[in-house]
């Protein structure tokens, strides 16, 4: 599990710099508010919308904690967190998903990788651009050809209007989302709380 959780992390870190890279892939046009959902799961939703999906997942000790570490300094409404759906009910219609990363500002979705069984419970793929293509025609995303590379890590890319959207494939598939829309809001809160702790200071 700690694997998968460190992979998960450094995944939605390489999509937050992608827009850093000069090897960018050709945008889509999709906006913030037609990212795909996996699951019923997606960019933008509350968590107040997304804890419903897994019956019983609001008691867990790990979210508690991880929601309430969100409030002030340091992270000023940063949060994550993992869900394993195979723990919360309804495993039906969460098959072959064997966790979902979750990145939060102000308790609503603004990172989320989603990670698939690994072979030989799930599927092994040849080439991203194959997982690509699955995802291209469940989620309507653009095909292969409208995504790039990345110089830093081993999964291809896709930047539309708003978010962008990653995919590693291999013994284990995985897609990512991210916006950046947050970012600034952040900052300046941590400016805030520093202006203040200056403002406070007594020589």
């Amino acid at each position: 599990m700690r694997h998968i959780l460190v992979s998960a992390s450094l995944l939605l870190i390489a999509i937050s710099t992608y827009g850093q890279s000069d090897n960018s892939p050709q945008p889509c046009t999709l906006k913030l508010s037609q990212a795909p959902a996996v699951r019923g799961v997606k960019l933008g939703m509350t968590v107040d919308e997304l804890l419903p999906l897994f019956p019983g997942v609001s008691d867990s000790v790990n979210l508690k904690q991880a929601l309430a570490a969100a409030e002030g300094f340091p992270r000023f409404g940063d949060a994550t967190f993992s869900i394993n759906p195979a723990n919360w009910g309804n495993k039906e219609r969460f098959a072959g998903i064997s966790s979902y990363f979750i990145h939060t500002f102000d308790r609503r979705i603004i990172g989320l990788n989603v990670q698939y069984d690994g072979f030989p419970s799930g599927a092994r793929w040849k080439s991203a651009d194959d997982l690509i293509q699955r995802f291209s025609d469940s989620l309507h995303l653009p095909g292969p050809k409208e995504w790039g590379p990345d110089p830093y890590n081993p999964l291809k890319r896709l930047k539309c209007d708003g978010f962008e959207v990653a995919v590693s494939a291999g013994d284990q598939g995985s897609i990512g989302f991210y916006t950046s829309s947050w970012e600034g809001t952040k900052r300046e809160r941590q400016a805030a709380f520093e202006e203040q702790k200056r403002r406070e200071f007594k020589p």
